[in-house]
């Protein structure tokens, strides 16, 4: 009997998810491949070509993409408000929207030392939209074979962290999707700037 690992080894390019293979994994997503990765959250599909995770996610390009940033420098035009947030919340589960665009520093030493290899890297669920996001192995392939010569798989714990991330439109000063973070515990750092 086919280990059913063992049949999906055989479909995506796979990395272990250490420093030891992360050049290469870093060569990958230069080369424009997606990755499925663990995160502090949900699982993640990441890439430096935003329209690639649109594409095998099936996404409306009318919802956002988070950008997962290895430093508060990486956020052009970043005032003392994103500053003082980013200082107390990151890296952690605070997604910030800022000049219309969603950014984060993941809670993984991992994904920080690849994006210091790769840039910022477009971020959302592993999921197609409007299902759930993969626990598994088998849940990715069955959701991305047929984006399998798109994508590269990186082993991780899937099954530790289910919880999206709080979403906290600093522009509009309002929470667009609720997290383990409370919007009591970001104001404060509003009203001291």
């Amino acid at each position: 009997m086919i280990n059913p690992t063992q049949l999906f080894s055989k479909k995506f390019v796979t990395y272990k998810k250490n420093i030891s293979e992360i050049d290469a994994i870093a060569f990958e997503i230069k080369n424009l491949k997606a990755a499925i990765v663990s995160t502090d959250t949900v699982a993640g599909i990441i890439s430096l070509n935003k329209n690639l995770i649109y594409k095998i996610k099936k996404r409306s390009f009318t919802k956002k993409i988070i950008k997962f940033i290895s430093n508060v420098n990486q956020i052009p035009e970043a005032n003392e408000i994103v500053k003082k947030i980013a200082k107390n919340f990151w890296p952690g589960k605070l997604t910030i929207v800022f000049n219309k665009e969603s950014y984060r520093i993941p809670n993984d030493n991992f994904l920080i030392k690849l994006i210091e290899r790769t840039g910022p890297l477009y971020s959302s669920s592993a999921n197609i939209s409007g299902l759930e996001p993969i626990n598994n192995e088998l849940e990715a392939f069955k959701y991305f074979q047929k984006n399998k010569n798109d994508i590269i798989f990186i082993e991780g714990n899937y099954y530790l962290n289910n919880s999206p991330s709080t979403v906290f439109d600093i522009d509009n000063n309002m929470i667009v999707r609720q997290g383990d973070i409370s919007y009591e515990s970001i104001a404060q750092y509003i009203k001291e700037s």
